[in-house]
């Protein structure tokens, strides 16, 4: 067979084209591959100004010295960060922003055993959630599956006299299994498909809202109180993990950390927090705003910047959520560390 120069011309545009498609495509995966690997240099960017672990979703926080953090969350021996949800009567979870005086409960270990308590409430219930039998209950947070171990009647009539002063309508469910995160919240998972950004199942970690870990800065708390009128808002109203300090810091710098260490704990960047009427309510004494502070003021200037995002989330942003990259222990006063560029 004879090929004419025409024939030769469109068999070695069509081998150029491959070629160069195949280097495209070996770039791209490159850089992507490249993005996900954590950063060999570090500078200091400011401290580690506070850690809290909240056992049950929307309720207290419990302040630490150090925790230790896990591919699932953060821990503090026995409890981890979310590992108990409060349901209604039809297994859908409520939190503060239905009933404000869930953030008003205290959570402990006594004796082995998982401690409820309430400073506006005489009566306190212990839980042994290591002997905890039935089927696990199927629950969706946000939309991503999720299942929990029914913790009984004690417990369920305790808060319900609590929040509803009546002995039935509300129930504790235990996460359980340990190993295995919950679904992957479709709007996180959504915007960091969109966004490239690499992510792993136990990002998701247990009953969090999306992710598992939460880092804001003082400086971006005191930034918006400086907004605020006759209101003052704290790091807590935002309900983080890890809050940062540092004399150098700018306003919502976080939002441009790709990486994060601290100790020996890298942490990946995902996506920043979308802030909703929770932060409204204070958390120390479930009070809600009158003027919806400090959703209110962000609304005016804090939508976040990236588009695609923001078409995803639809609401302003405070902190940023992240998953972990390697484990081990922080403390307050460990330095926090970015990529130096």
């Amino acid at each position: 067979m004879h090929l004419n120069l025409g024939d030769r011309g469109i068999i070695l545009g069509a081998t150029a084209a491959a070629a160069t498609g195949g280097i495209l495509t070996a770039f791209v995966w490159y850089k992507r591959w490249k993005s996900s690997r954590p950063p060999e240099k570090w500078v200091k960017i400011g401290e580690v100004g506070g850690l809290y672990l909240y056992p049950i979703k929307s309720c207290k926080a419990i302040k630490a010295k150090a925790l230790e953090c896990t591919e699932l969350g953060c821990k503090l021996g026995e409890l981890r960060d979310r590992m108990f949800v409060v349901v209604n009567e039809e297994g859908t979870f409520v939190t503060g922003r239905e009933y404000p005086q869930l953030t008003q409960v205290e959570a402990s270990m006594n004796e082995g055993k998982f401690r409820l308590c309430c400073a506006s409430h005489a009566e306190t219930v212990d839980i042994d959630f290591h002997a905890l039998e039935g089927s696990p209950q199927k629950v969706r947070i946000w939309n991503a599956p999720a299942e929990g171990i029914d913790c009984g009647d004690a417990a369920a009539r305790w808060l319900s006299r609590l929040v509803l002063l009546r002995d039935s309508g509300l129930r504790l469910l235990y996460y359980g299994d340990r190993t295995a995160p919950k679904g992957m919240n479709p709007k996180l998972k959504k915007a960091l498909k969109l966004t490239g950004k690499d992510f792993k199942g136990t990002d998701a970690s247990f009953f969090s809202d999306a992710a598992a870990y939460h880092l804001i800065s003082e400086v971006s708390v005191g930034e918006l109180n400086g907004r605020l009128e006759n209101e003052n808002v704290s790091p807590l109203n935002f309900r983080p993990n890890i809050v940062v300090r540092g004399e150098k810091l700018f306003p919502f710098e976080e939002d441009n950390w790709d990486w994060v260490k601290i100790g020996d704990v890298v942490f990946r960047f995902l996506s920043p927090c979308g802030r909703c009427l929770f932060t409204t309510i204070d958390p120390e004494n479930s009070n809600k705003s009158d003027k919806y502070e400090p959703v209110t003021t962000l609304k005016k200037y804090r939508f976040m910047r990236n588009s695609v995002v923001r078409d995803v989330f639809k609401s302003p942003a405070m902190g940023i959520y992240l998953g972990a990259r390697s484990t081990g222990s922080v403390s307050v006063g460990d330095d926090v560390m970015i990529p130096l560029s």
